[in-house]
């Protein structure tokens, strides 16, 4: 009897260890790839925190469960365990996927607030690099490549950008076919042609000036109507 009450009690910590170390890493997994976290400070040990942080929150939930389990159900034993266990992860995915964005812009929205009232610019938790096509939807977003000497180095449709630090900066571009021009335009032909009124009422335009690589891109989304 020692020995299956031994056993018991060590399968019900493992599973909820278990259960809730791995809910808190799919949980920051959810919010990274629907881009409800900061990216402007995102390492390794941003994601041990962070996975420290939702495993937290889902050992509550996990008590909750389990809670209204044993008290409402009155369930007990290898059954409280197997199910508080899957629908913690249920309850929390759907948690996450639901709430993780509405959360990042009201903790966003509050900082502003308080910055505001010491006159401090807004801040917000995109990069550089990523506001390039941040906010495009469903539009295309146009592409411009170019040196420190002003020399082309790409142009067309974006198709595919990189943001993980082993390929950061690179940039997969569809070139245009419907167009009668086949070389890039130079430069200072683009900056007087992105200068005119047109352009400015018709497009959102970004300039990325990277002084590591030495490289500039401009992008170019059209508004919509």
């Amino acid at each position: 009897m020692i020995i299956i009450n031994y056993i018991y009690n060590f399968n019900q910590i493992f599973t909820t260890l278990t259960t809730i170390g791995g809910v808190g890493i799919i949980n920051y997994l959810i919010a990274e790839k629907i881009g409800a976290l900061d990216q402007s400070d995102h390492n390794s040990n941003t994601m041990k925190y962070l996975s420290v942080v939702f495993t937290s929150l889902d050992s509550v939930l996990y008590l909750l469960i389990q809670t209204i389990l044993k008290e409402v159900l009155h369930l007990k034993g290898n059954w409280l365990v197997i199910n508080t266990a899957w629908m913690t992860i249920v309850v929390s995915v759907v948690l996450m996927l639901l709430l993780s964005n509405p959360l990042h812009k009201i903790f966003y929205w509050c900082i502003n607030r308080i910055r505001g009232i010491d006159n401090k610019v807004e801040t917000t938790s995109t990069t550089t690099w990523k506001e390039l096509y941040e906010g495009a939807g469903n539009r295309s977003v146009f592409i411009y490549c170019y040196n420190f000497q002003h020399e082309p180095l790409g142009w067309g449709y974006l198709s595919y950008i990189s943001k993980d630090p082993e390929t950061n900066f690179s940039l997969n571009l569809v070139p245009p076919t419907n167009s009668d021009q086949e070389d890039q335009t130079t430069y200072e032909e683009l900056v007087k042609q992105l200068g005119t009124k047109y352009y400015k009422e018709n497009y959102r335009i970004t300039q990325h000036v990277n002084f590591k690589h030495q490289f500039i891109v401009f992008s170019l989304i059209k508004n919509e109507n």
